[in-house]
């Protein structure tokens, strides 16, 4: 897996979660690397927005990319097998 450092623009899965815990909607945005952390479950990052504002929440590697295409496909097939949500 590769890890992306400080300063590197990718793109990451945002998600909101509702009071019940559910995801009330999903986007994809173009996002800096602040700093991240790897640990026995993978690496986590801390991102910001390309104007420098804060992200609000650390991101997991999974959901982090260079290609805006990988993530459109990730949460395409997590869509169509959870096709309930909508």
């Amino acid at each position: 897996m590769k890890i992306y450092k400080p300063g590197e623009e990718v793109f990451a899965i945002s998600r909101y979660h509702d009071k019940t815990g559910d995801t009330d909607h999903v986007g994809i945005f173009k996002v800096v690397i602040e700093s991240y952390t790897v640990d026995k479950d993978g690496v986590t990052y801390w991102v910001k927005t390309p104007s420098g504002d804060s992200w609000g929440d650390s991101v997991l590697a999974s959901e982090v990319s260079k290609s805006r295409a990988k993530l459109f496909k990730k949460m395409a097939l997590e869509w169509d097998l959870n096709s309930e949500w909508l």
